[in-house]
């Protein structure tokens, strides 16, 4: 039960840290191009429009680039058309979608082999989960490729590879 705990509550601390940074990036940004809008101060009611206007263009940048980069418009662009029809994806997607609102979204990489842990060999190896469980590595949990690897390596018996031997001179 302590452990749940302390899990909920480092979760919370990460999410509120992810939050704050964001929020900080946002207001430097936003104070640069405000700074920058400045040239030269000469009248007073211009200036102040010239920094409204400059306050409403990095709004709508910030707006437009989060919603080009997030992993979830990743991930639709690699589903299938036919499989975004069934009900199932949708709802599924759906779920996702409100995952992606969330700017702080963070999970370690001690929680996502935990839960890929649960799940059975041979469904680690179908395609389809394979191509999720890349995304959710890269994009949210940020694991390195091989540190995945030297965990799935044991678990499912993939061979080393094998190095070629250098080239005769």
């Amino acid at each position: 039960m302590r452990d749940k705990f302390n899990e909920t509550a480092e979760e919370a601390v990460l999410c509120l840290q992810d939050t704050l940074e964001n929020t900080a990036k946002k207001r430097w940004e936003n104070s640069t191009r405000k700074f920058q809008s400045l040239e030269y101060v000469t009248d007073f009611h211009r200036d102040i429009s010239l920094l409204r206007a400059a306050a409403n263009k990095s709004d709508s940048r910030d707006e437009n680039s989060q919603k080009s980069t997030t992993w979830f418009s990743e991930l639709l662009s690699r589903i299938p058309k036919a499989m975004l029809e069934s009900h199932n994806v949708q709802s599924i997607l759906g779920k996702l979608s409100r995952l992606c609102h969330k700017q702080s979204l963070r999970v370690g990489p001690s929680h996502f082999l935990k839960v890929l842990s649960g799940i059975r060999t041979w469904e680690l190896c179908s395609p389809d989960l394979s191509v999720a469980i890349e995304i959710v590595r890269e994009h949210i949990v940020q694991m390195s490729k091989e540190d995945y690897e030297a965990w799935l390596q044991p678990r499912v018996g993939l061979p080393q590879r094998v190095r070629s031997a250098p080239a005769v001179r």
